[in-house]
């Protein structure tokens, strides 16, 4: 019997040591796939941040590209405004000019007014203009008509007609208009 106990004894720590030496290899086992399970977690972890900078600067770039479409049409509908204002103020200089061509005065006008008389007379004597600005540069508006009128061998008085004034007064104007280069 004492035998059979010994031999009991003996095969349960046998047993004993396999099954301890089980639970160290599983528990070895199972420390390295917890390792790979962090990393793969970390990686997975970065790869989600990543992720989620590329949606927040896809939102970013829509909301951009949106503002840059909402100013493209905001353009476009500025430049069509402007094209059909541009066409009644070429019209309404026209008429401004053809007004002082047939002896009208100017007494009566308003900055605007000389504005757009002026643009006007910048398309219809476009070297001249180019001239009186390269000579005097940046003026006001009616002081370019006034050089302009000159340039047009309008003479003191019918320059004074134009612009409601005497005579001397226009000579007074055209001795202030300094040019830039004597």
């Amino acid at each position: 019997m004492k035998d059979l106990l010994d031999t009991i004894t003996s095969a349960s720590m046998g047993i004993l040591i396999i099954i301890l030496l089980c639970i160290v290899i599983f528990s070895l086992m199972l420390h390295r796939t917890r390792k790979r399970l962090i990393a793969v977690h970390n990686r997975l972890k970065a790869e989600k941040q990543s992720l989620e900078q590329a949606k927040t600067q896809i939102k970013s770039l829509k909301k951009e590209s949106a503002k840059k479409s909402d100013k493209i049409e905001k353009l476009n509908n500025d430049i069509m405004v402007a094209s059909q204002s541009s066409e009644a103020n070429a019209r309404c200089c026209k008429e401004l000019y053809l007004h002082i061509k047939n002896g009208g005065t100017t007494v009566t006008w308003t900055k605007q007014d000389y504005e757009l008389c002026m643009a006007y007379c910048k398309i219809e004597f476009a070297e001249t203009m180019a001239e009186i600005e390269h000579c005097y540069g940046k003026i006001a508006p009616r002081k370019q008509l006034i050089m302009l009128l000159q340039h047009l061998n309008y003479d003191y008085a019918a320059i004074g007609r134009v612009l409601g004034i005497n005579s001397d007064s226009v000579r007074k104007n055209i001795a202030r208009i300094t040019p830039l280069t004597k």
